[in-house]
């Protein structure tokens, strides 16, 4: 029975109110919210879009638009997951035939490559080239848009292929699997970045794709986080805590080195971090489980 203090008219305009106003909070959290929710297929569109930016695997064409990147982020994990299983499944094939080590090395190399069109290393040369130019903020800025690769990227990038392969030659199968799971780590973490760090600029398309983004994803982004290092700490044990150990320590690199010679983080910082977060975790693995 309705209290007869308290009319039925009230109680329905106050309810009206509520929820009037929990929506405008939640617009304000995110303007892209509400045209999100109202996009049939939205979902579908940020996974097709985040394959089609990150990675060469061909994609449905489709004529897209701002709101279609607003899960972006929680899908670039999935392409991590593709390259690690893609890898895995190279490792086995020429562990049955009996490759010899540094072919074999050399070929998993180039399958991440293969998979994802090469879109980090790109950003890891550029980002060496400024990084190592020695020059003020803003000149730096202007490297990473240089199309052209310079001295430093050709020196150094020679050295992480060289490196990346030795390492690879040398992985046993229980680090390669490690390994695998680690490329969706890596990738977590750079979406984290993308909506945490300090932008270098407020024009370049990581600002730009990171704006857009639902107030969700860093929700689904921290979860999966959570699934990655238990999955690390309970399946491989001491070669997950190092995988852990190894990312954690670029992660941290990452964020002081862009801050410090950059202002903050960009799409070409954001390939950089991929690259040595991976190579900083090959190199233990190979170092620590012959």
């Amino acid at each position: 029975m309705w209290h007869s203090g308290f009319p039925k008219e009230r109680a329905y305009v106050s309810i009206s109110f509520v929820v009037i106003g929990m929506r405008q909070i939640r617009h304000k959290l995110c303007p892209m919210h509400s045209l999100c929710l109202g996009k049939k297929g939205v979902f579908l569109r940020s996974f097709i879009l985040a394959f089609s930016m990150y990675s060469a695997i061909p994609m449905p064409e489709m004529t897209w638009k701002e709101e279609d990147t607003c899960f972006v982020l929680c899908f670039f994990p999935l392409v991590g997951l593709v390259v690690g299983t893609v890898l895995y499944f190279a490792f086995k094939l020429m562990t049955s035939l009996s490759v010899p080590p540094l072919l074999r090395g050399a070929v998993l190399f180039t399958v991440p490559i293969l998979v994802t069109g090469g879109i980090h290393i790109d950003g890891f040369l550029d980002t060496l080239d400024a990084k190592h130019s020695w020059r003020e903020k803003e000149k730096r800025l202007e490297i990473l848009k240089d199309p052209h690769i310079g001295a430093f990227a050709f020196v150094y990038g020679s050295t992480y292929v060289l490196l990346q392969t030795a390492a690879l030659s040398g992985l046993e199968e229980e680090s390669v699997k490690a390994y695998a799971a680690s490329l969706i780590l890596s990738r977590i973490l750079s979406a984290i970045s993308a909506l945490f760090f300090p932008k270098a600029n407020t024009t370049g398309s990581l600002y730009t794709l990171a704006k857009a983004q639902d107030f969700i994803v860093k929700w689904v982004l921290i979860t999966e986080l959570c699934f990655l290092v238990l999955l690390l700490l309970f399946r491989f044990g001491r070669r997950g805590i190092v995988c852990l150990f190894a990312s954690a320590l670029a992660f941290l690199y990452y964020r002081y080195m862009s801050k410090r010679l950059f202002g903050g983080i960009t799409g070409d910082l954001a390939g950089y971090f991929l690259c040595i977060c991976e190579l900083s975790v090959l190199m233990s693995l190979a170092f620590l489980f012959k």
